[in-house]
């Protein structure tokens, strides 16, 4: 009964609160995109223009792909899918929307891509999710389906099915039906190995949902590892039963369990412990089998005791080591690190992409995304230079799309992967004054480059290239031209080359493991130079002897250093492929994209237009309940929302229980051009009651219509490590009242206008997962709201600052909020903005002064878990102070004051992904009295 009453709150809260309020959006491109689209028999591309070659491209994968993926989960062929290819975005990602149902690929591929090129990988692993939400539309998902539009089958799937399975399976399908996929990567797997023998089995609740306490690896890793076993050992069929039962039996209240234990005879959370205690024993037996690489370890004087990561480390002449340091405790900076392990943060980047980053003795080079100033698909990747010694700050170019960029040993050039908007690929260099580019070089095949580096003199450089057969290693001479593959292409995992002297050294995966090989020229030995436990990354070599890299553990990359001459054994070693578990799966059968033609057919592209576009119906609902009362309200609601994010609309009957009488509402939103535009309509008869002259309580009805219309403009100005806005707004409004026939009353004004203009602009620090906090932030509002035509005017004004700083530990915080408002009362009477002190309410207010203010600090992590029902994350504490003056309607002047306590905690219910919060307030008023009141707070 208890995921019984969740369904039911889900769709109740969704449809009055969540749902139709608004989906969710990715965001907009620039107004200035001219929109493409071509069509398949199962495919709708929607595309920039100019952008043909890569769409065409998805199109042909697609079509050869769709029915491999589709399987076993749809016998029947579903409705086309539409995709949305957003090119301008320097975002590494792509999903699939339940409602509206679609997919939003960010066409830009990651600097740590696996041997799969960007578009066989999407197509393998995003209509993977099309194929599970698809599954929905059958049985009680498809009765669903024609009650509540898009969003009955999209509870389902929410609901019922833990997102393990959800990106495990896609994974598990991007490997299955490739040579390459996050299935045969040793790194993708290498942090729950290092837990399972380094620490223990986490809590099944704790490893899904996570921990502020410690590092839990993401649901991808566990997802592929409990999908690939079941597959292994019980078949697939077993996984498309679970979703069966989903879709057809949801009133088995755990229909996804039900599915499992059907063929395993177990349910989830022992179905996880089996899957771990294998996997367990597994890697324990290969490690036992192995001798490991002795290596140096570069501690800090001061361990850290959360789980901390150093990467990309650069030894300096002295000893010293630069690294970018990234923690559950803290956000990322870069530091050094002495000799005798004494560390000093020098400097803290904005949102770097934790690709590369460069150093000598006295700069640092790294790339971070700049971002539009309006349109949130349209950002930029720029290079920037510090000095640490003399402080200087650089930024060496602007609106660009340069990726890993690395320093000449001379520090006057630097290296960089450039990627244009319409997915050319290519290697620039650049002068270090200037930023112009000096050389620059691509393929003919367009292949994509990653992680560029300077050999150690200067002359020449080494990336990493991929394409569709795979990846391989390229050296390049800037000042010749000349350039040369030292490696075959080939589908196992090789990155992060460093050329020093004859040697070019590299992490590859050929035993299993991330481990450093070495690569001699010109004969091409490969021989293997490190044999660690988990895996390594971001080799360099120093002075030719000394090889710096960091080394994976349970608590975080550690810096570890080994001497080349010191190495016992460089045995030259065959490149031959890896066998992974999945492999023992694949057959003679088995679709394998690379071993197949993708065809060349060219879909012809069309024009898409916005406006026959405008509005898309996806959901709709035929009854809410009221989120304050839990009674259920008769309604009927339909949402809109287009394919690009500009467009959201809905158009509702909405039945007032306290009035008993209802209207109709409409709402339109548009984000696609520079302002945001909005527009309302309701129309409906109001009830109220009334005392006439003679003392006697009667009834008024009347019906009455509201227009409004509202524009805004949201700009962001996120800069470095600071988050910065604005949003100035205005909207007009306006009321017609007419009452019904036979009423011996009449309205003052039976019409009023509307203006409304508001001001809010915010400037936060950066924070990290365990900040309660922004450690310094600015936040402003301003209002103000008035009925200029009115025979007697109504205004009301309002502004507020609400200010953190950080506290006495880390962690802890102070907010203060520090508020006035002001009104004129007249005919129109407004409601209050102001928040007023913790522990009163019902006041009326002519004028205020707020005062407020909180010390929040974290009491504990427990990750309590009490199995599949509960599991409590955080405990947090606010002790406040607030303090008022007003003066009332009346003209009395008053002081309120309250202080108190907060009591929080952070709790997952069922499983399911939604945090929480419930607290305590107790508060005690200036008088004396004490008031008691339970909080409760979610987040999805």
């Amino acid at each position: 009964m208890k995921k019984l009453f969740f369904l039911l709150a889900l769709f109740s809260l969704g449809f009055s609160k969540i749902i139709f309020a608004q989906f969710y959006i990715v965001g907009q491109d620039p107004a200035s995109v001219k929109w493409k689209q071509l069509t398949t028999p199962n495919f709708k591309i929607i595309f920039p223009s100019g952008y043909y070659i890569n769409a065409n491209l998805y199109a042909n994968t697609l079509e050869l792909t769709h029915g491999v993926t589709l399987k076993p989960y749809l016998t029947k062929k579903p409705k086309p899918f539409t995709i949305v290819l957003h090119s301008k975005s320097t975002w590494a990602n792509a999903m699939v929307l339940p409602a509206p149902l679609h997919g939003d690929f960010f066409e830009i591929p990651d600097q740590n891509l696996y041997p799969q090129i960007w578009q066989y990988q999407l197509s393998l692993h995003e209509y993977r999710h099309y194929a599970q939400m698809r599954k929905m539309y059958e049985g009680v998902g498809k009765g669903l389906s024609y009650i509540f539009g898009q969003a009955g089958p999209m509870a389902l799937f929410g609901i019922f099915i833990p997102m393990w399975f959800v990106e495990g399976d896609a994974v598990y399908n991007e490997t299955i039906h490739s040579k390459s996929g996050r299935g045969r990567l040793p790194y993708f797997s290498m942090d729950l190995k290092a837990q399972l023998l380094e620490k223990k089995i986490y809590p099944y609740d704790k490893a899904i949902l996570g921990s502020y306490r410690s590092y839990v690896p993401d649901y991808y890793t566990l997802g592929y590892q409990l999908v690939q076993y079941g597959a292994e050992h019980y078949g697939y069929e077993m996984w498309n039963l679970a979703l069966d039962r989903v879709a057809r039996r949801p009133y088995l209240l755990k229909p996804f369990v039900n599915g499992l234990k059907t063929y395993t005879g177990l349910r989830k959370v022992k179905y996880y412990h089996k899957v771990m205690g294998a996997l367990q024993s597994e890697w324990s037996a290969e490690q036992k089998k192995k001798q490991f690489s002795a290596a140096e370890y570069l501690n800090p004087a001061k361990p850290h005791r959360s789980f901390t990561s150093y990467h990309f480390p650069v030894m300096l002449p002295d000893g010293a080591v630069i690294a970018e340091r990234t923690s559950i405790d803290d956000i990322h900076r870069f530091v050094m690190i002495s000799p005798d392990g004494e560390e000093t943060v020098l400097f803290t980047p904005g949102f770097d992409y934790a690709e590369s980053l460069s150093a000598n003795d006295s700069l640092i080079c790294w790339n971070e995304k700049e971002y539009d100033l309006r349109w949130s698909n349209r950002d930029y990747s720029i290079i920037k230079i510090y000095n640490y010694k003399t402080k200087a700050l650089k930024t060496l170019t602007r609106q660009t799309r340069l990726f890993a960029p690395d320093l000449s040993p001379d520090a006057t050039k630097i290296v960089a992967v450039a990627v244009s908007v319409d997915g050319q690929n290519a290697l620039q260099v650049l002068d270090i004054k200037t930023g112009k580019v000096i050389k620059k070089f691509s393929t003919e095949n367009n292949l994509f480059f990653m992680t560029p580096r300077w050999s150690t003199d200067g002359q020449t450089i080494v990336a990493t290239v991929l394409g569709k057969k795979g990846k391989s290693i390229l050296l390049w001479n800037p000042e010749t031209g000349n350039r040369q593959l030292v490696l075959p292409f080939g589908f196992a995992e090789i990155n992060r080359p460093f050329k020093s002297g004859n040697n070019i050294y590299y992490t590859g995966t050929y035993d299993g493991v991330n481990n450093i090989y070495q690569l001699h020229l010109p004969a091409n030995q490969i021989s293997q130079i490190t044999t660690v436990k988990y895996g390594v990354e971001n080799g360099t070599v120093v002075n030719g002897d000394m090889l710096v890299f960091s080394d994976y553990t349970a608590e975080g990359y550690r810096i570890a250093t080994m001497k080349l001459s010191a190495v016992k054994s460089k045995t030259e070693i065959e490149i031959k492929p890896y066998s992974f578990p999945i492999d023992s799966q694949v057959t003679k059968s088995t679709f394998v994209l690379e071993d197949t033609l993708v065809p060349d057919s060219n879909y012809r592209a069309a024009k898409y237009s916005r406006i026959k576009h405008l509005f898309n119906l996806h959901s709709w609902g035929p009854m809410a309940v009221d989120v304050n009362t839990y009674q259920t309200i008769p309604n009927l609601v339909m949402a809109s929302q287009n394919m690009l994010g500009t467009a959201v609309s809905t158009l509702g009957y909405y039945y007032d229980i306290n009035e008993h009488t209802g209207k109709t509402k409409f709402t339109f939103d548009y984000y696609g051009w520079y302002p945001v535009m909005g527009f309302q309509a309701t129309y409906g008869e109001r009830k109220q009651t009334y005392v006439n002259s003679e003392g006697l309580a009667k009834l008024a009805t009347w019906h009455e219509t509201n227009l409004s219309l509202h524009i805004s403009v949201p700009l962001r100005f996120i800069k470095s490590k600071w988050i910065s806005g604005i949003t100035p707004k205005a909207s007009v409004g306006q009321r017609f009242m007419k009452l019904n026939e036979s009423q011996d009353v009449s309205f003052k004004e039976d019409q009023f206008t509307f203006l409304t203009y508001s001001l809010y602009g915010y400037h936060s620090l950066k924070r990290s997962r365990r900040d309660l906090f922004s450690k310094w932030s600015q936040r402003v509002y301003a209002v103000f709201s008035h009925t200029p035509f009115s025979a007697n005017p109504s205004s009301v004004g309002y502004v507020s600052g609400t200010f953190t700083l950080p506290g006495f530990f880390n962690h802890h915080g102070l907010k203060l909020y520090l508020a006035k408002e002001w009104k004129k009362s007249g005919n129109y009477p407004y409601g209050d903005y102001i928040a007023i002190p913790r522990g009163y309410s019902n006041l009326s207010i002519k004028e205020m002064v707020s005062l407020k203010s909180d010390y929040a600090f974290p009491i504990a992590y427990p990750d309590w878990d009490i199995q599949s029902a509960a599991f409590l994350t955080r405990v947090y504490a606010h002790l406040f102070f607030d303090y008022a003056l007003y003066r009332d309607n009346n003209g009395f002047n008053n002081n309120l004051g309250s202080t108190g306590i907060e009591l929080y905690t952070n709790w997952y219910f069922l499983s399911l992904p939604v945090e929480l919060t419930l607290g305590f307030r107790g508060s005690y008023k200036l008088s004396g009295a004490f008031v008691p009141e339970f909080l409760l707070e979610f987040s999805l």
